[in-house]
Parts: structure tokens; C-alpha cells; sequence
């Protein structure tokens, strides 16, 4: 009898499932084939159901062009720039990414970037970044970082540089790519 009872559940389980599973798998042939120009195969209900309305957004969400230009920090400690930028989440003493502490560092700098009355005046550099940071002056606006666990503070230096592209993988000297620096006064 037991067993029975047993066998019934498993059954259940496994049909709701296939049940979960179904949905799922629907969703996101809805999702992917409204985010098509053109597609030829046509789901039942694609005319009832916009998934568009759902996520208008389609893929974009998950997604970055690789060819975006990156920014890097750097902080001036001992008359020298070193990286400013928090380490990658995977580490152990981020309890491996379940702490998400350095994701609000991206946040922090558009912020400060965003503030009223903050003109950015944006040097192109050829060389390392690190050099062109020091002949640089400093921006005259002092941009106060309101953050309740600021990792930006005093001397900073950003840098916007496009990422080296794929088909340089195998240089054999080191690749800097062209950049634009701007230095900022950060109050904490």
C-alpha cells in the first residue's frame, strides 16, 4: 500500500514537471521568436500572447556588445595610480558572488558621472592610461560621493578604452588600446 502511495507521488511529480518544463520551454520560443524580424514557424497563440509586452526587451536584457567601450578606475595612493576597480565576484570573501558588494561600484560611478553640473573634460591618450593620468590635470568640480559605502573617494582617474579586439589575441607585444582619461576630486 506504501508503495502504491509512493508510485502515485512520483507519477504526480513527474507530470507536473513535464507541466513546469512545457511552460518554460514555450516561453522562450515565444520570447525568442517575437524578437525575430522574420520568423517562419508560427506557435499556437503567438497572435494572443505578446510576449513582447512581457519582456520588451527581448534578449538585450541579457546581453552587451562586446565592442562596448570599458571603464576603468584608478586611484592615486602614493603618488601612484593603481586600480580602483573591486574585484570579481567569484572570489571567496565576496562568499562567491552571493555577496554583491562590487556591483554597486558601476552604480556609484554613474552617479557620480550623472551629477548636475558635471562636465567631464576627457583627454585622448595612445599610451598606458596610467601615464596619460598623470599629466592630466584634475577637474576643478569636487563631486561629493553620497553612497552609504562609498569605494570611491579623494584622487580618481577614469579611463574609457574599447576592449582589444579578437583578432589581436595572438600579439606578441603587449596591446594598449587608444583611450580618453579625465582625473576627478571625490569627497566622501
Amino acid at each position: 500500500m506504501n508503495d502504491s502511495i509512493k508510485s502515485n507521488q512520483l507519477k504526480a511529480i513527474g507530470v507536473l514537471g513535464l507541466f513546469v518544463l512545457a511552460f518554460w520551454g514555450l516561453f522562450i520560443a515565444h520570447v525568442a521568436l517575437n524578437a525575430l524580424p522574420y520568423a517562419s514557424i508560427r506557435l499556437p497563440l503567438n497572435h494572443v500572447v505578446n510576449t513582447s509586452n512581457l519582456m520588451p526587451e527581448g534578449w538585450g536584457f541579457f546581453t552587451r556588445s562586446p565592442r562596448e567601450d570599458r571603464l576603468l578606475l584608478y586611484q592615486r595612493q602614493n603618488s601612484s595610480w593603481t586600480s580602483a576597480a573591486l574585484p570579481p565576484l567569484g572570489q571567496p570573501h565576496f562568499a562567491m558572488g552571493w555577496d554583491r558588494a562590487p556591483r554597486t561600484q558601476g552604480v556609484e560611478l554613474a552617479i557620480l558621472l550623472t551629477a548636475p553640473k558635471t562636465q567631464l573634460t576627457w583627454s585622448s591618450c595612445q599610451v598606458e592610461p596610467r601615464h596619460c593620468l598623470e599629466r592630466v590635470k584634475r577637474s576643478r568640480i569636487r563631486l561629493k560621493n553620497r553612497s552609504p559605502m562609498p569605494t570611491l573617494c579623494g584622487e580618481v582617474g577614469v579611463v574609457k578604452q574599447p576592449p582589444i579586439p579578437w583578432a589581436w589575441r595572438n600579439a606578441t607585444q603587449p596591446v594598449v588600446m587608444p583611450s580618453q582619461v579625465t582625473r576627478l576630486g571625490i569627497e566622501c
